[in-house]
């Protein structure tokens, strides 16, 4: 989905992309997110200055209630429960306006990246989906081709076979698994109190192994233990 405050500031080229995505029928779209845009923006700034403004006199009817002035602090009470009505209103408001402008923006195509190429009509840009489609199909497993040995950009040629493009940037694949003791001790707690006392009484540890890295944690039954002790 693209980016609003992209869309905000630069229309036209949205507009353009539509275009060139022959998707001429959704033109209007961009003006109307640009509108409701606009008037959530003004409802949040509205609502924003009524939050301040409640912590405002919330501080001022606190001074007023300790110097016995009650009538002046009942005065500002008033005032505070009919921000408050309007506030739910803006919220209101906001929540709608931000749905409606999240539901118009999905139906706005990405923008189209600069070197891919632009067929005259809606009918060639169909064939170069046909032609990456085929080569998709023609194509084993990644997978399969990393053990084959080849290297992403050959990978890369493969699938974009027929289509010329240009390497931007290269960086060094790496192979890293984020599991950690706390994690694996978090999976445990999730089993139940039950599982847990099962295992203690059925085994001195518990060994549980990683399926991506075959990194092994052992638990002890003290361990087990204190994952039964309630958080502090």
């Amino acid at each position: 989905m693209i980016d609003l405050k992209f869309l905000r500031e630069n229309p036209e080229t949205v507009k353009q992309n539509i275009k060139n995505k022959f998707q001429d029928h959704k033109l209007p779209l961009v003006d109307e997110v640009i509108e409701l845009d606009a008037k959530a923006r003004k409802a949040k700034q509205e609502a924003d200055a009524l939050r301040a403004n409640r912590n405002s006199i919330s501080k001022q009817i606190g001074a007023l209630m300790g110097q016995g002035k009650k009538e002046e602090a009942m005065a500002l009470k008033e005032q505070v429960q009919k921000d408050a009505v309007r506030l739910a209103e803006l919220e209101t408001i906001e929540k709608e306006l931000s749905e409606k402008i999240t539901k118009i923006m999905m139906a706005i195509p990405n923008i189209i990246d600069p070197s891919v190429p632009i067929g005259k009509d809606d009918s060639s840009n169909e064939d170069i989906i046909s032609r990456l489609e085929h080569n998709l199909k023609g194509i084993p497993p990644v997978s399969s081709m990393v053990d084959e040995g080849l290297t992403p950009l050959k990978i890369t040629e493969r699938l974009l076979a027929g289509f010329s493009f240009d390497t931007l940037d290269e960086q060094q694949a790496i192979y890293r698994c984020d599991c950690s003791k706390e994690r694996v001790e978090r999976a445990l707690i999730s089993l139940g109190r039950e599982e847990l006392k099962k295992l203690m009484e059925e085994q001195e540890t518990t060994e549980v192994c990683c399926h991506f890295c075959n990194n092994k944690y052992v638990f002890s039954r003290k361990d087990l233990e204190r994952l039964l002790q309630p958080k502090k």
